[in-house]
């Protein structure tokens, strides 16, 4: 067999540096499966996504829209957990206990909401890509930026039912991981599948304090929603995983 020749798609990673982002998609990936050297282990993962509207790509069939960057975390609040330690970071304050649980602050409110992000160029395996080194809140002096380009977009499986029509408008790359979890797999198959109806979130606070920069909701309107939410863990004062990001 001759050896094929190189797919022409070639993917931009983003420009190193510090950019204005903001966040527009919450994604709960479930629980997967990694192999470490002491055996396999079980963690909860989510992913963010954020746009840099500053940072435009300008070849190509996406010429002209900003760059995106995605990051996954481990779905814990134990003091040493990179997602804590990246939205304490965001919000500019700690969290409290009382933002903690069930009656706490809801991840919903992440999305809209500005942000500076610090990414490093790094490698591995000879594959070139851009790391995340820190986040922050908007510079001060700094436009918020208007409507994300991308869909605002809120995928949970902390519920009784899932959300097949947001499900479906993921990628293929992204679906496939979430179907490999058994949260997926016990609402796909245990309960009968209905698409949400729109309902108002009340119950929970936002991410953001009175203290904070930003403490009303994005333009796209997250008052109201088709899915119900993923609400912060409740904090741990002793890591049960080592974080992986």
């Amino acid at each position: 067999m001759q050896l094929p020749k190189p797919d022409n798609v070639s993917f931009k990673t983003c420009p190193a540096g510090t950019h204005v982002a903001v966040c527009y998609r919450f994604v709960d990936l479930g629980t997967q499966r990694y192999q470490h050297p002491g055996g396999p282990r079980d963690q909860h993962k989510v992913m963010l996504s954020w746009e840099l509207p500053e940072a435009l790509i300008q070849e190509g069939d996406y010429a002209g829209a900003p760059f995106t960057f995605h990051q996954q975390y481990t779905w814990s609040m134990n003091e040493k957990a990179t997602l804590r330690r990246h939205l304490e970071s965001w919000r500019g304050i700690p969290f409290r206990e009382e933002d903690f649980g069930e009656d706490g602050c809801d991840t919903r409110d992440l999305l809209g909401k500005p942000c500076m992000l610090t990414l490093a160029q790094s490698s591995q395996s000879f594959r070139a890509f851009v790391s995340l080194q820190g986040i922050s809140r908007l510079e001060k002096g700094k436009q918020p930026p208007g409507v994300p380009h991308n869909p605002i977009t809120y995928f949970s499986m902390d519920a009784t039912h899932i959300d097949m029509v947001t499900f479906e408008r993921l990628s293929e790359k992204v679906k496939a991981t979430i179907q490999k979890s058994p949260e997926y797999e016990r609402l796909t198959r245990a309960v009968p599948m209905r698409i949400w109806q729109a309902h108002p979130v009340t119950h929970a606070k936002t991410l953001y304090s009175r203290h904070s920069q930003s403490t009303q909701p994005a333009s796209d309107d997250l008052s109201s929603r088709g899915t119900p939410s993923i609400i912060m863990p409740v904090a741990r004062r002793q890591a049960t995983c080592q974080e992986v990001v």
